[in-house]
Order: C-alpha cells, then structure tokens, then sequence
C-alpha cells in the first residue's frame, strides 16, 4: 500500500500556486501519491485556463509521483463531467476520480463508463478512471473492471480488504 493524501480538499477552489505548496508540503512529509480535488468553480464557470494550471502545478510539484484529480461527480452535471475529464487528459495527471466522501452521491458505474470517453481520446493511453466512495463499495469493487475502472478507493479497511482480496483472487488490477 502506498501512503496518499489530498489538496485542495473539499473543494478545489484555492489558487494554482497554494495547491503547489500544499503538494510540495504533503511531499516532504512522506505522501507516495496525491490526489487533488479539482477547481470546481473553474469548470462551472469554463475557465479553462484557471482549471488547467491547477492541475499542471501540483503535476510539476509532485516530480513524478502519481496525481488523481477528484472531480466530485455529485455536483457535477454530466457535460461537466465530460468537459473536466477532457482538460484533465491535456494536463500530465495520471488519473482521474470520481469523487471522496465529502459531497453528495459518489462513485456509480455510468459515471466511471461516462468519464471513459472523454479521457480515452486524450493524453492517457490507459483507462485513467479510479473509483472513490460508492455506498456499495463491494459489489460496486466486483463490477469497476467492467466498467474500465483500474483503481477503486474505499472509505474503510474492510471493503479495501475486500477488493484486495478480489483482485488476488481475480489477477485483476484496479
């Protein structure tokens, strides 16, 4: 397991050069992975430009570590889904999640088929979707690779357990 946290929580609306401190911070502390909530207000309004810097400047911080952008799907209505997934591609992230336990709704099969789309035509030459918070993270765990989806994050051991032991069983990576 690698150890991972987050900037920019719960919602993404610090400014590019804070969310690059906060990963050069959570760097030098030990995290293996980041993942970072999108500028969510950046989307809504269509400033690419804002929303894309964001993400390239924790990129560029992180030197290579893993970066997942959190889209936070329960906010977002599916044209933007699609819009964050497409600007995400162009940026150097490595994946792109559906959402954490702080907003409404969370992980659902159409949202990781959706998301594929968009990010498939991009940069990323791998399915890039990871699956955050599903109120039904077991069954949902079992049916994520169908779906295209390569990593899931549950919000407790038991259900990581769970797919953990799935995976092994199943010789499938998430």
């Amino acid at each position: 397991m690698l150890l991972g946290t987050v900037v920019g929580f719960p919602h993404g609306n610090e400014t590019p050069s804070m969310k690059a401190y906060q990963a050069n911070e959570v760097l030098e502390l030990g995290a293996q992975e980041i993942d970072m909530v999108m500028n969510i207000p950046a989307l809504k309004n269509g400033e690419q430009d804002v929303f894309m810097r964001d993400i390239e400047g924790v990129v560029r911080a992180a030197e290579g570590v893993v970066v997942k952008v959190i889209t936070e799907n329960g906010v977002l209505t599916d044209d933007e889904k699609r819009r964050a997934c497409h600007w995400i591609a162009q940026t150097g992230a490595h994946f792109v999640k559906t959402a954490t336990a702080y907003t409404a709704g969370g992980a659902t099969l159409d949202d990781v088929r959706l998301m594929q789309k968009p990010c498939k035509g991009g940069v990323w030459s791998k399915p890039p979707v990871e699956f955050g918070r599903s109120k039904r993270f077991w069954p949902f765990c079992r049916q994520a690779p169908a779906a295209s989806a390569r990593r899931g994050h549950p919000n407790s051991s038991l259900p990581s357990a769970r797919c953990l032991w799935l995976k092994k069983r199943r010789s499938r990576r998430f």
